[in-house]
C-alpha cells in the first residue's frame, strides 16, 4: 500500500480494503472506494498506518458529546480501541455493530445514519 508503483499499491490497497468490510462489496462500490483511497499519497498512507497514539490525557478532557461506533468484525482497528476511547471520554456513547467491519457507515448505513441523527438531534 505504500509503494510508489501504482499497480503494486492498487493490488495491496484492494486487499486491505476488502479487510475493511465483513461482507464482500459489490464490484462498483469496491472500485469506487479503491479509487478514493488511492487518492491519498503513499507517504501519507504510511504515516497514518504506522503511527502510535497515546491520547488518554486529551480524551479525559473532552467535555462534548461523543458517539463512538465500531463494527465487531473490524479487522483494521480492534474493538478494544473504541471501548478504550469511550471509557476515557466522560459520557461517551459506544455503539457496537454486530457482524460489521471497519466501515459501519457504509455496511449498515441505515442504522448508522439513524443513530447519528438521533445523537445530533439530542444536542
Amino acid at each position: 500500500m505504500f509503494s510508489e508503483n501504482a499497480e503494486e499499491a492498487a493490488a495491496a490497497m484492494r486487499k486491505w480494503l476488502r479487510g475493511c468490510f465483513a461482507k464482500p462489496l459489490p464490484l462498483d462500490e469496491e472500485l469506487l472506494l479503491l479509487g478514493l483511497n488511492l487518492l491519498c499519497p503513499p507517504r501519507v498512507r504510511l504515516a497514518l498506518l504506522s503511527r502510535t497514539l497515546e491520547n488518554d490525557d486529551v480524551l479525559s478532557q473532552i467535555r462534548l458529546p461523543v458517539l463512538v461506533t465500531h463494527g465487531d468484525a473490524d479487522e483494521v482497528v480492534d474493538l478494544e480501541t473504541s471501548q478504550h476511547i469511550a471509557s476515557h471520554v466522560q459520557g461517551a456513547k459506544l455503539s457496537v455493530y454486530d457482524g460489521i467491519g471497519h466501515a459501519s457507515f457504509w455496511e449498515d448505513a441505515d442504522r448508522f445514519n439513524a443513530e447519528l441523527t438521533e445523537f445530533a438531534s439530542a444536542l
